[in-house]
């Protein structure tokens, strides 16, 4: 499709805050702006232009313009059922144009526009795509279906005590913790998301369910304790950017159960305080969570520094961002991919073992 250049596509990363400070001003000053984004969406237009120059990056970077090509309709389905209207896009799409003519040199701009040119392109496709009907099929084991249902019924509701009362009483050991992850936490945030995307939810009742969630997790990892390995070390983060953090949390609990000594160090770790970290904890393993897919630039370098500093350390990539294309963690270098906090933790006994 397109073959972008590494120089090129560190350019336009070089100069991402004047690209994005152009069509934020471009866009507000625009006639129609209340007509292209809706009376609230103001503010969500900002962070929609900051993630789109961070996922451009990482598409430019990597040349996957399958992701790009696929996340799409998702962009389309999510902003517009929030009230933007699909003439946004468009009018967004020629500020991009402008901005890169503006700030890039020519030779580096005349490769990326073709890029904008193909979107804007398929414009009418991606809203048909966009409109599709979703059947999602979340994964549930028989036995905790009735456990799952109870619990996004509450939590659907705002009721956090009775969510912890629930998962509380679904978990007499440690295994019943992780199943109670798999078949109903993760299935239940998959849908929250998929709520909001559809427009059925607000961002706002999206954090409450998540906060419920977190506080669930954090009453499920207290139950249950086991002697920690002192000579099996995991390091957990959410790179930097990255402020979902419920998945990591439960791969850190799946390995803690697993005899690891972990250290969870939580959402958007900077990058220096990582590898400071690294140095002092002199972790076995390195898990790495990205959920959205704009957040994998940042994590390119990370691993790189982390091979470079310590070439013995094991890299595990996981997240939402990469459930497209599970290829990717060890294209940027990692030991492996896991999809869940079960395949993580095996994947982790895989990688080190000790007699």
């Amino acid at each position: 499709m397109f073959v972008i250049s590494r120089n090129v596509a560190q350019e336009y990363q070089k100069n991402r805050t004047k690209l994005i400070e152009y069509v934020d001003d471009f866009m507000l000053n625009h006639p129609d702006i209340d007509k292209l984004v809706g009376a609230k969406g103001i503010d969500m237009m900002k962070i929609n232009h900051q993630n789109h120059a961070a996922f451009i990056s990482m598409i430019l970077l990597l040349n996957r313009f399958d992701s790009l090509a696929q996340s799409l309709p998702w962009v389309y389905r999510a902003y517009h059922n929030h009230g933007f209207s699909y003439d946004y896009f468009l009018v967004a799409l020629n500020a991009w144009i402008e901005a890169i003519s503006k700030y890039l040199e020519k030779d580096y701009a005349d490769e990326i526009i073709p890029v904008y040119k193909w979107i804007i392109e398929k414009h009418d496709e991606t809203i048909l795509k966009s409109q599709e009907e979703k059947n999602t099929i979340y994964l549930v084991d028989n036995k905790w279906i009735d456990v799952f249902e109870k619990f996004f019924d509450s939590l659907m509701k705002g009721d956090s005590f009775r969510c912890v009362d629930i998962a509380v009483k679904a978990c007499f050991e440690e295994k019943d913790v992780v199943e109670f992850y798999v078949n109903v936490a993760q299935p239940s945030l998959y849908k929250i998301g998929e709520l909001w995307e559809n427009g059925k939810i607000t961002v706002a009742w999206e954090h409450l369910a998540t906060a419920i969630v977190s506080k669930v997790i954090s009453h499920l990892s207290a139950l249950f304790r086991r002697p920690f390995n002192e000579e099996r070390r995991a390091l957990v983060l959410c790179i930097t950017g990255e402020y979902h953090q419920i998945g990591a949390w439960m791969v850190a609990n799946c390995l803690e159960f697993n005899g690891w000594t972990t250290n969870f160090l939580a959402d958007s770790l900077p990058f220096m305080d990582a590898m400071e970290h690294i140095a002092s904890f002199r972790p076995d393993i390195v898990a790495i969570s990205v959920t959205m897919q704009y957040n994998i630039t940042p994590m390119i370098d990370f691993i790189k520094k982390i091979k470079d500093d310590k070439p013995d350390i094991k890299i595990i990539a996981g997240g939402q961002a990469f459930r497209p294309f599970p290829d990717l963690p060890q294209i940027l270098g990692a030991d492996g991919y896991s999809d869940s906090c079960t395949s993580a933790a095996l994947l982790a006994d895989k990688l080190i073992s000790y007699s």
